[in-house]
């Protein structure tokens, strides 16, 4: 509900592909950016133990890019295994090459 408190009507929001006793979402979120040329990924998860470690890959607008005009908010949801323990996110940041 709170991945789309600012939309009306707002989509529904169906969980019910994720059975929450046996598996998690891991979620990476950027908030606001200021145009839509910004967009975010889960690239890679790997377990590490009984934790995750969670590869995100933010990806950021170069100079020559024209994009459109909005706010965006990007945001990437992956089910996985439950783990045992926690995760640990490691973030790398690609820019657009525009032409």
């Amino acid at each position: 509900d709170q991945l789309y408190a600012t939309r009306f009507p707002a989509p529904a929001c169906d969980t019910s592909a994720v059975d929450f006793g046996r598996e998690v979402a891991v979620v990476a979120a950027l908030g606001d950016r200021s145009n839509g040329c910004y967009g975010v990924s889960i690239s890679c998860i790997a377990r590490r133990g009984a934790a995750l470690r969670v590869q995100v890959t933010e990806v950021q607008p170069g100079p020559s890019c024209v994009c459109t005009a909005a706010i965006v908010q990007p945001v990437h949801v992956v089910k996985v295994d439950r783990p045992a323990g926690s995760a640990d996110f490691q973030s790398q940041t690609a820019t657009l090459n525009c032409p």
